[in-house]
């Protein structure tokens, strides 16, 4: 996964702790703000007033100027925007490419723009940001990085429901879980970065039809399993 994918990922879907313990902005008065920045001339520089961009290094910054702030916000000219909470399974830590990502401002949800790009946002002081990352290097006690694919394919028609995970081992020895829900398709396709994957466990959810499950690290396929019902489960462990 590149550094932009990475980032991208921490603004969709992203704890250094400054709590927000006044709120003399409302929310609405937040996204009135969102909706200023919009119309005023320098688009750009507006948009980035709005980034809370304490402890970000320079070339986080630069990312976010040219990439985040330039391409993924600064499309828009007159977008909706709304306000959407955090998902119970919100995971404000990130780790990739040698480095752990957090977010400088404890997120309370996220700004949606023109209903398709989310941004977090949080409190500080007496105001609301958009939320910026701090990346800190890590060394690697778990061993070197690399791409991880985890693909599920649904068999039959109506297609199946399934759910499940994957645990992956992360650069910084931690592990993270990856859903594999189905949410309505018949197929679903993981990419993340880590060491390896440690145990997958995938569910037939509709008692008909057939289920695949494969898993790749790197260039190197590590599993292939296609389940038949009755068979409902597929697991992998090391």
């Amino acid at each position: 996964m590149t550094l932009h994918a990475l980032i991208r990922a921490l603004v969709v879907a992203l704890t250094i702790m400054t709590p927000f313990t006044a709120q003399a902005e409302t929310v609405d008065d937040f996204l009135a703000r969102v909706a200023e920045a919009y119309a005023f001339p320098d688009k750009q520089a507006a948009l980035r007033d709005l980034f809370f961009m304490e402890g970000m290094d320079a070339d986080t910054v630069e990312m976010y100027d040219s990439r985040i702030i330039g391409r993924m916000l600064g499309k828009y000219d007159e977008p909706s925007l709304a306000v959407e909470p955090l998902p119970a399974d919100f995971d404000p830590v990130q780790v990739g490419g040698g480095y752990e990502y957090r977010p400088n401002l404890e997120p309370l949800g996220y700004v949606v723009v023109g209903g398709k790009t989310s941004a977090l946002y949080g409190g500080h002081g007496d105001r609301y940001y958009l939320v910026g990352v701090v990346r800190t290097l890590i060394e690697n006690p778990a061993g070197p990085e690399q791409m991880l694919q985890m693909v599920v394919m649904g068999f039959n028609h109506p297609q199946i429901g399934f759910d499940g995970h994957c645990d992956v081992l992360l650069a910084n020895n931690s592990v993270k879980r990856v859903r594999l829900d189905d949410e309505g398709l018949a197929s679903k396709t993981m990419i993340v970065t880590g060491v390896r994957i440690e145990a997958c466990e995938l569910r037939n959810l509709s008692e008909r039809g057939s289920l695949m499950l494969r898993l790749l690290e790197g260039d190197d396929q590590i599993f292939d399993h296609q389940a038949d019902f009755p068979e409902n489960t597929i697991s992998f462990a090391r």
